[in-house]
């Protein structure tokens, strides 16, 4: 890629990235529920930089999980396909034979903000989060 191409694609990222710098929630309007789900600013720029900085596809985004963060590399073992969880990837990583992608210092302050006490849950796997990755940025 060249030097202006990858110059281009930092600026939208930080443009992404600015969108939701707030504290507000977002809503995220269902029809016909009487339930309107949230989500919060930073879960959303965790994602947008896991996908922007780490190059993870959708489903391997939604089958992060905070034992796959190694703090300075982000172990890619397994995928989410609609609410079906893959043993494997796409490119066939899996437990014993994981992807491997560093994390660098942009995308470390953002998965830090979103790190919870108790890291026994995945990265973004609630529904919420689940349906924000797949219906609202479909080229995350």
């Amino acid at each position: 890629m060249g030097g202006n191409a990858l110059h281009t694609r930092l600026m939208e990222v930080e443009k992404h990235l600015e969108l939701f710098s707030g504290k507000q929630q977002i809503v995220i309007p269902t029809e016909g529920s009487p339930y309107t789900p949230e989500i919060s600013q930073r879960v959303v720029r965790a994602v947008i930089g896991v996908a922007a900085f780490a190059g993870l596809r959708k489903g391997e985004i939604r089958g992060q999980w905070w034992e796959d963060d190694d703090g300075d590399i982000l172990n890619i073992r397994r995928s989410v396909w609609r609410t079906h969880l893959n043993d494997e990837t796409k490119t066939h990583e899996d437990e014993e034979d994981p992807g491997v992608v560093p994390i660098i210092e942009s995308l470390r302050v953002l998965l830090d903000a979103v790190t919870p006490k108790s890291r026994v849950v995945g990265y973004f796997r609630t529904r919420l989060a689940e349906r924000w990755i797949w219906t609202i940025s479909p080229t995350v």
